[in-house]
């Protein structure tokens, strides 16, 4: 008997058949005659080797010039929630929406399995924070987006803060975050916000304190006290000492 293949996808040695790559092979099997037998018809035998399982992997998040990638350099078909996207052969894809991906290979009609799936986001650009009204009694914070704001005080969410503007009331440090169709945005950078003001002192003389810089002690020295309560917040406008 002896084995023969045209493929490339396959070699032959003997009876044992080496796989190189995937895709459709066609083996042939001979018997030759000899004085006592007449040669045995031809007999072809097709089968497929099924492609690598493909990887997918994205590059480019968070930017303008998002790409899905699948391991494989040929063969693709991808796949938006289930329904193959038409013409999305390409080992590379720009997606056309959000939504779950997945994409598998077919070579020679043999075909592989479903690549793990990807849920996709187009996260909406990082925020950036404006500010308007410094060293007044009306500041505002404007987001660089237009909308799907959602403004932090010191890390907590302010309740029903999701216009595109902020009236700034109290001393802390503000960020601002957006969310567009459930993809949520990284956070802004922080804003630290020190409310200060000018004021007539009750007090005959000015107030004192020592030594400038601190490191453990703060002497206040307050005339003619009365009973004055004294708050002091850090940089960031955190409450240190009340």
């Amino acid at each position: 008997m002896q084995f023969s293949s045209t493929s490339d996808k396959v070699t032959i040695a003997g009876s044992e058949v080496t796989i190189l790559k995937a895709g459709s092979v066609t083996i042939k099997a001979d018997q030759p005659g000899d004085a006592n037998y007449h040669p045995a018809p031809t007999v072809e035998q097709v089968f497929c080797i099924e492609p690598a399982k493909p990887a997918l992997h994205v590059t480019g998040e968070g930017t303008a010039s998002v790409l899905l990638n699948s391991s494989s350099d040929s063969g693709n078909q991808w796949f938006l929630d289930g329904v193959a996207i038409p013409n999305a052969i390409n080992p590379i894809l720009i997606p056309p929406a959000n939504g779950v991906y997945k994409v598998r290979v077919n070579i020679d009609g043999c075909i592989s399995e479903f690549s793990d799936e990807l849920d996709f986001c187009f996260k909406p650009a990082t925020p950036v924070i404006t500010l308007t009204g410094e060293d007044t009694d009306n500041i505002v914070l404007t987001s660089s987006s237009a909308s799907g704001n959602q403004w932090f005080l010191n890390d907590t969410a302010i309740p029903n803060a999701t216009a595109r503007t902020l009236n700034a009331t109290s001393a802390g440090v503000y960020k601002v975050q957006v969310t567009i169709d459930g993809c949520v945005s990284e956070f802004s950078s922080d804003l630290s916000l020190i409310t200060t003001g000018n004021y007539e002192t009750p007090f005959a003389q000015p107030i004192s304190f020592y030594p400038n810089p601190a490191a453990d002690k703060l002497t206040i020295v307050i005339p003619d006290n009365t009973g004055s309560q004294v708050t002091i917040y850090n940089v960031s406008g955190k409450r240190m000492i009340n």
